[in-house]
């Protein structure tokens, strides 16, 4: 289970999610109903490729396959709820997402909760958990809680910090991604752009990433390589946060204005 685990990781970062799909079904069923925890955590992360993949069916399948082995099983709950999101299921999502960040109260937990209640109209709620989030958010998840703020738009300059902190020990794709986030927040393009070259050098397929690059590139003038990034970032949209994806559909309205804009001149 591991060892096919780690290896699916692998092709994952490398942007093969058929082949990361192939390797985690063998390592679900590698995996023992005698140690539950790491089936739980391989049909959860399954769950989530499959997601990306287009397959929400077997998606839920296998969220359904890691709460049998864990009933509860935080990772599978928001799995559920991002794909109930997607599938503007906002009440039932709201239900999953809500037990899991009572489950596991970090970034990853509460910012697609805080989002699918303002989604519902639940401004208070909403807030409430944003509060909880940048409370705790430093402590509990740094990358995770630099994304959030750059993303908010708030305190650019622990952004940078905390992401600068984190690639002291995680030198990997989504620590370049989350400090050229931070960067862009803090209108700091150029340095942004170098860290987003790193975020994309293993060719991940990540939403998200190519979301970032897409930004970055139209700040920085470079209209064609935007609209390639934001190509990229449109098909997988659904596995992006709910602000995320408003944001990305104003980013999509804003490079077809300087499109116009450019063609009139």
């Amino acid at each position: 289970l591991h060892s096919y685990s780690r290896a699916a990781q692998a092709r994952w970062i490398k942007g093969d999610v058929e082949g990361a799909i192939e390797l985690l079904d063998m390592a679900a069923k590698a995996s023992s109903p005698q140690v539950p925890e790491p089936g739980a955590w391989v049909y959860s992360r399954l769950a989530l490729c499959q997601f990306q993949a287009g397959e929400s069916r077997e998606a839920l399948r296998s969220v359904e396959a890691a709460l049998e082995l864990i009933p509860d099983y935080a990772p599978a709950l928001l799995v559920r709820g991002r794909i109930l999101l997607s599938q503007n299921d906002v009440a039932a999502a709201v239900k999953a997402l809500t037990r899991a960040a009572e489950l596991n109260p970090l970034p990853d937990y509460q910012w697609p909760l805080a989002d699918a209640l303002r989604s519902l109209g639940k401004e208070t709620e909403a807030a409430k958990i944003e509060t909880l989030l940048e409370k705790r958010g430093r402590g509990a998840d740094p990358r995770s809680f630099a994304l959030y703020l750059a993303t908010r738009r708030q305190n650019p300059a622990l952004a940078i910090l905390l992401a600068r902190e984190e690639l002291r020990s995680r030198t990997d794709v989504f620590t370049h991604d989350a400090l050229a986030w931070a960067l862009q927040s803090a209108g700091h393009t150029a340095d942004a752009r170098t860290q987003m070259q790193m975020a994309l050098a293993e060719g991940t397929r990540d939403s998200r990433l190519f979301y970032h690059a897409a930004v970055i590139a139209h700040a920085a003038g470079d209209l064609d390589q935007a609209r390639r990034f934001l190509s990229e970032a449109t098909p997988d949209e659904k596995l992006l946060f709910p602000s995320e994806r408003q944001d990305l559909a104003a980013l999509a309205k804003q490079i077809s204005r300087t499109s116009l804009t450019q063609q009139n001149k």
